[in-house]
């Protein structure tokens, strides 16, 4: 799927406020069907969403955005990681 400019840096501004909000986690817990549920959250911006070598995607945020995202996606990594054995 081709992505617009906007809509690509919408959707990881999206994803990132839904994994920083309880209130908004369990809203979306209530229409997706998916025992895992936070797990399913940091893979969606992991593996679908940023891409830190992406040109298209990099293009569209600030050094400093790049930066905190960066940051965030070694936090998403680890959380990831732990709970995906849960």
């Amino acid at each position: 799927m081709q992505w617009g400019e906007m809509a690509i840096r919408q959707a990881i501004i999206d994803q990132v406020r839904l994994l920083s909000l309880a209130s908004e986690q369990l809203a979306y817990e209530k229409y997706v069907p998916h025992p895992k549920v936070v797990s399913e959250l940091f893979c969606g911006f992991c593996d679908d969403l940023f891409h830190p070598k992406s040109a298209e995607r990099v293009c569209q945020f600030t050094e400093c955005e790049l930066k905190g995202l960066a940051h965030f996606m070694v936090f998403c990594r680890k959380q990831k990681a732990q709970t995906q054995f849960q």
